[in-house]
């Protein structure tokens, strides 16, 4: 006999990450992973929601503010630097779309807790690019740092706060 689980997207978008996160570890279900390391399947997820015409923001390597910006790895100066506006940098390895595919998490580390994520909410993907083309990309992003449990993250609620690193030329 197979049992059925429904998960419903709940309110708060870091609970409700923590939480499908836990049940489908709990349960044996993988994540979706859109682009990056280890992704193989897209399931239908609402990629029309993102702004077609919006772009990100670029940068090049000569920015004096990247030569300041924390490392997405560098979790014990994040730590210490939570509930404050921080720069970070990092080569974003994978977006990710949790089951209730309410968000989109920026992963930088293929360990959970090996670096900074930056999450997008469904309540503003209309004024962001698929985030799915910064797979690969060297990023910029500044923002406020929370701790969720063990897990640092940044949200992202304009396209601002994440600029494409360049090679300056």
């Amino acid at each position: 006999m197979r049992a059925t689980v429904r998960i419903k997207p709940l309110s708060c978008i870091v609970l409700s990450c923590c939480l499908v996160g836990a049940v489908g570890v709990f349960l044996g279900v993988s994540r979706v992973t859109l682009g990056g390391v280890g992704s193989a399947a897209s399931a239908a997820l609402p990629e029309a929601a993102f702004a077609a015409t919006t772009t990100f923001g670029h940068t090049s390597t000569a920015d004096p503010v990247l030569q300041v910006a924390h490392a997405a790895e560098d979790i014990a100066s994040l730590k210490a630097l939570r509930d404050q506006t921080v720069t970070f940098r990092g080569r974003v390895l994978r977006v990710v779309a949790p089951t209730a595919n309410d968000v989109r998490v920026l992963e930088f580390s293929r360990n959970d807790d090996g670096a900074i994520r930056a999450v997008l909410a469904s309540s503003d993907f209309a004024s962001f690019p698929d985030p799915k083309v910064l797979v690969g990309q060297q990023v910029l992003i500044t923002g406020t740092v929370a701790l969720i449990g063990r897990q640092l993250q940044v949200r992202l609620t304009t396209p601002e706060q994440l600029r494409i690193v360049n090679q300056a030329g």
